[in-house]
């Protein structure tokens, strides 16, 4: 198959990055972009890379928040690409303790995001506590917006519990 599409795909990306290289968030938004490109190709070394990277700007311009989604995309690699639920869990688990959810805002904090991640790698119970406190804590209008996204969550974990009829 010809990679022409991807390696024009990744030029424009390339450029714009360059042409805006004092700004962060086009650094921060290229490089995601740049991560896909990656993934799809499957240069996941690559992809982790342009994440990392992602996730280091994202912290020295005041976003930890956006850093820990980054961090998560990674170990999102770990689990969906290369079959490491284990190394993936150790990624959100150091990621949580470097910043834990209760420093942000609680409309911030992405608890169905990572709900879903500890599903897909074997801690539904985890997954569940998240799910939990995200009904606990996001506003009202949040979770409403977030409802079906919550429903999604809730069928990893009967999944991940082999309860497949009710996912």
């Amino acid at each position: 198959a010809s990679t022409g599409g991807y390696d024009s795909a990744r030029a424009i990306v390339q450029t714009i990055q360059q042409a805006r290289r004092e700004s962060p968030n086009w650094q921060t938004l290229t490089n995601g972009q740049l991560a896909i490109l990656a993934l799809t190709q499957g240069h996941l070394d690559r992809a982790d890379g342009y994440l990392q990277t992602a996730g280091d700007i994202s912290e020295s311009q005041g976003l930890p928040e956006r850093a820990l989604m980054f961090e998560f995309a990674r170990a999102g690699i770990d689990l969906w690409y290369r079959g490491q639920p284990e190394r993936a869990r150790q990624k959100m688990d150091a990621a949580l303790q470097r910043r834990p959810l209760t420093r942000f805002d609680p409309a911030d904090r992405p608890y169905l995001e990572l709900a879903l991640l500890y599903a897909e790698a074997g801690r539904p119970d985890r997954a569940k506590a998240l799910v939990s406190e995200f009904d606990k804590v996001a506003p009202e209008g949040f979770r409403r917006l977030a409802g079906s996204e919550r429903h999604g969550v809730l069928g990893s974990i009967a999944l991940a519990e082999r309860r497949p009829l009710e996912a």
